[in-house]
């Protein structure tokens, strides 16, 4: 149970740096910071592009960028509404 509960607590911390890591980077001046972030899916597409897989490698692969995208428009969809409600003030 203590490990369940710890683990738990790392992943949403983990989540939350992510949310706040993408929040600085919407609200920067700088586009480097954004740059940063976007350039390491590249790094991502560049290592997969020009393999072979099977069809069950390939599913994998597609259910795992799905989920990695739905994170990305919830998170998106967070930081928009926290500017929104801090910017009603």
């Amino acid at each position: 149970v203590v490990v369940v509960l710890s683990y738990t607590a790392v992943h949403s911390f983990l989540l939350f740096v992510h949310v706040a890591t993408l929040n600085v980077a919407m609200n920067s001046d700088d586009s480097a910071l954004i740059s940063l972030l976007i350039g390491g899916n590249f790094a991502e597409i560049k290592s997969t592009v020009f393999k072979k897989y099977n069809k069950a490698n390939l599913f994998k692969i597609a259910s795992s960028d799905i989920c990695e995208r739905f994170k990305l428009a919830l998170f998106l969809a967070l930081v928009l509404t926290l500017n929104m409600s801090q910017g009603m003030d």
